[in-house]
């Protein structure tokens, strides 16, 4: 006699969840996916990041023409010392400690900073230490941290930071008898006689820079400071950041990415992006170069009256 089952298929036994093994096997090809799209993650992140701090030095050179636009001359590139006034004559003249950066802030959309600043104030304290502007920022710099320097040297860790550095050689008087004369530059574009296209202007740098890690070595860049050690600068080519010498000698050429604790040079610019420098040219335009350029090209880029040809490869 038959079942009341005959000729009826059993159905599969349902499965209540994945072995052992088979969760395994998913957990790995998960983390094979995460290991292969964290590297393009951090690529277009620091990808983003370049990008910014290449439009900020855009921005440093647009403002930068709108100054001579309305001036006819360059500022300065900061007085001798905080508690010294800019000597030379012109329309820059007077302020005590002021540097390049102050005269740049009404055309970086700053003048509420601006307004704040005090020109008879000789000495430290005052809203432009501590203010942070994002033009003069890279996020890409491991040695600033919240747009403030990393050392406590000398309170800097308070004041606000520069990634970029403006050339000596444009904002200063190589030729002048002292140090502190030398920081104080009275040009024009037409001194720059090997043409705007072909001299930097402004290129990056490190918020801090030390090499003994030792805070009393470890050194900054510092939109509102003039003192030496301090200067938002680059072709001084001294460690203190004071013009040891009357003239021109060759620029040394950037440190890419060192570490800013123990490797970084204050003679020197830095970049934060592997393998090449963000810099502005005099015209305002701006270009990479790569980290194998040689020393000589480098140097004869930051001369702007050296008279030398770049070579093929420039321009």
């Amino acid at each position: 006699m038959e079942t009341a089952n005959a000729g009826k298929e059993i159905p599969p036994a349902v499965r209540a969840a994945f072995t052992l093994v088979e969760l395994l096997v998913v957990i790995t090809i998960i983390g094979i996916l995460i290991a292969l799209m964290l590297p393009a993650v951090q690529f277009a992140r620091e990808a983003a990041r370049r990008t910014r701090c290449s439009n900020n030095l855009k921005q440093l050179g647009l403002a930068t023409h709108l100054l001579y636009n309305t001036h006819e001359i360059l500022p300065p590139l900061s007085a001798p010392t905080a508690t010294d006034r800019i000597t030379i004559k012109g329309p820059f003249a007077g302020p005590y400690g002021w540097t390049v950066w102050h005269w740049l802030l009404p055309y970086l959309e700053q003048q509420a900073i601006y307004d704040e600043l005090i020109p008879e104030h000789n000495g430290y304290g005052g809203i432009q230490y501590f203010q942070v502007v994002q033009a003069f920022l890279c996020s890409s710099d491991p040695s600033q941290k919240a747009g403030k320097s990393r050392t406590p040297f000398g309170g800097a860790h308070n004041w606000g930071a520069n990634n970029y550095g403006a050339n000596y050689y444009i904002f200063g008087d190589p030729w002048a008898s002292t140090a502190g004369l030398r920081v104080q530059g009275t040009n024009t574009f037409g001194d720059l006689t090997d043409g705007t296209s072909n001299c930097i202007i402004f290129t990056e740098m490190y918020a801090t820079c030390g090499w003994t890690n030792d805070i009393n070595f470890m050194y900054g860049s510092l939109w509102a400071d003039s003192n030496c050690v301090w200067r938002a600068a680059f072709c001084i080519d001294s460690t203190s950041k004071s013009p040891p010498a009357i003239g021109y000698p060759p620029c040394r050429k950037f440190q890419n990415r060192p570490n800013w604790r123990t490797e970084c040079d204050p003679s020197r610019p830095q970049t934060p992006h592997s393998g090449m420098i963000n810099a502005c040219l005099s015209d305002g335009s701006v270009r990479t170069i790569d980290s194998s350029i040689e020393e000589a090209l480098w140097a004869r880029l930051c001369d702007p009256q050296d008279g030398e040809s770049l070579g093929k490869g420039w321009n």
